[in-house]
């Protein structure tokens, strides 16, 4: 380590323990398989039907801290039909759980 301490930023996204966190998803095709990647857990959108899928992400307990989720669209081909083309699209959110602090994190 040479010294330099995480900064927390202003602008993270920060909920508290206990929230609950509506997630939509819009894509140009209506049967894609949407995922959110949340606390070591894989869970799969609901598929709405006209291009949107929605998911609710439920937070959990009191255990606090910098935190990352996560949400990867794949094409039906993609998972379902060996010679279509790979596709997929994937985001990765950080986020704070509880009080953010001020200034460093060690």
């Amino acid at each position: 380590m040479d010294g330099r301490a995480a900064r927390v930023r202003e602008d993270l996204l920060a909920f508290a323990p206990g929230d609950s966190v509506r997630l939509t998803v819009t894509t140009s095709r209506t049967d894609d398989v949407v995922l959110a990647y949340w606390h070591d857990h894989r869970e799969r959108f609901h598929n709405n039907g006209d291009g949107t899928y929605s998911f609710t992400l439920h937070i959990g307990g009191s255990d606090g801290g910098p935190r990352f989720f996560g949400v990867n669209a794949f094409s039906h081909g993609t998972l379902f039909d060996d010679v279509a083309a790979y596709d997929s699209m994937a985001w990765i959110f950080h986020c704070f759980v509880g009080t953010r602090p001020s200034g460093d994190l060690y």
